[in-house]
């Protein structure tokens, strides 16, 4: 089975990679495996073969780069888009369940059952089962055990699994909470327009990086330019100093963006998680 690096401590599995992007989207396009995988063999790739013009190293650079896109950028990519999409649904789920709990003549039973069906994607499948099943009838401990499935699932989302707790209140005792889950409801608005921001402020730094690659091409056509090609090949690209020094410059280059994309990647503020 294909291994995908999803960070330095995770491996996903190349099916769980797919069931990430079906929870709620389109499959994998050929066009992103070219952007994820591709480009980071591209970049690397060509600049060791500006630098160099060694076909030997530019090898060894697009090789480096495919592996990166296929085991880290990826799967990264993927999964950032997957739980974005979830936080989403589930936001719009409470806000659904909250406006239907005020309606005083609907059990909690009606009212599940008409939020679920207006739910999309994984979350949809998550509380269909559920709904079935306490629709045919179910005991507590049975209610119980598929709500406790449905918070362990989402742990690292306390405020939906602090909604789903006093929803399961509901089923069991009938009580009425419905201030405490407009209220929840609020903050958990509030941390997708916190969430929001933060992303937002992201694709600004992402803008930096698109500038700082741009930076570095600039700076090597410079060189080159100044010395003019033939002497730049000649004195530096043919020389072994020059591809030494050459091979720190894209090093050090690597570095850097793999750096940036750990750090943008990281998107543990966005949701409360339990260590």
């Amino acid at each position: 089975m294909k291994l995908f690096k999803l960070n330095t401590s995770n491996l996903i599995l190349a099916d769980q990679l797919s069931a990430y992007r079906m929870a709620y989207q389109k499959p994998i396009k050929n066009k992103e495996y070219f952007v994820f995988i591709g480009l980071p063999g591209v970049i690397l790739g060509g600049l060791l073969y500006y630098l160099t013009y060694s076909l030997i190293l530019t090898s060894i650079g697009l090789l480096i780069g495919l592996i990166f896109g296929w085991r880290s950028l990826l799967p990264k990519v993927i999964y950032r888009s997957y739980t974005i999409l979830s936080f989403n649904e589930r936001n719009r789920m409470l806000n659904l369940m909250t406006q239907q709990v005020s309606d005083q003549s609907k059990t909690p039973r009606e009212i599940l059952e008409r939020v679920t069906k207006r739910l999309n994607g994984e979350l949809s499948q998550d509380f269909m089962p559920i709904v079935i099943k306490i629709a045919t009838g179910v005991t507590n401990f049975e209610i119980k055990e598929m709500f406790h499935q449905i918070k362990a699932k989402y742990y690292q989302d306390i405020i939906f699994v602090q909604y789903m707790e006093q929803l399961e209140t509901n089923f069991l005792s009938g009580f009425d909470n419905h201030n405490t889950l407009k209220d929840m409801t609020i903050y958990h608005n509030q941390l997708r327009s916190k969430r929001d921001l933060f992303l937002k402020s992201k694709s600004e730094y992402f803008k930096d990086c698109q500038l700082l690659i741009m930076i570095f091409l600039i700076l090597i056509t410079a060189i080159e330019f100044g010395f003019g090609h033939q002497k730049f090949v000649e004195t530096f690209s043919n020389t072994l100093v020059g591809k030494v020094d050459s091979i720190i410059y894209v090093t050090l280059f690597a570095i850097i963006m793999y750096h940036f994309t750990v750090l943008f990647f990281d998107d543990i503020i966005t949701e409360v998680r339990i260590r």
